[in-house]
């Protein structure tokens, strides 16, 4: 609006319109804030599994989902001693949650072996 009220002598309508338009665009070049990377990008997933191979990061995986899934139910299987819908006793329950424990414990241990191997061999 500017360039409307102090070059509209002598200047053309085109040219009036380029000023305003390189104004804009430089307002909006210094008027950005740099935007800040959320995350890891999915490529870099991809060149990893590429370099070692799919499968040992799938199994990892698996592992992973099924030593949080042996602690999730071990957790609820401590939380509902009291109702359970089988006909146990106390001791047998408690039995039954220091087995999930101790196969928790267990996958645990194989992925702290497991991950630093995979990883390593990536490298």
């Amino acid at each position: 609006m500017t360039y409307l009220l102090k070059y509209s002598e002598g200047m053309s309508k085109e040219e009036i319109a380029e000023k305003l338009l390189n104004e804009a665009n430089y307002q909006k070049k210094t008027s950005d804030k740099p935007k800040r990377m959320k995350g890891v990008p999915w490529a870099v997933y991809v060149t990893l599994f590429r370099s070692v191979g799919y499968q040992p990061y799938i199994l990892l995986m698996l592992l992973l989902i099924f030593t949080e899934a042996t602690r999730i139910f071990s957790d609820w299987w401590l939380g509902s001693i009291h109702n359970l819908p089988w006909q146990l006793q106390q001791t047998q329950a408690v039995y039954v949650f220091i087995g999930l424990s101790l196969g928790y414990s267990l996958l645990s241990f194989i992925i702290g072996l497991t991950g630093p191997k995979i990883s390593r061999d990536s490298a």
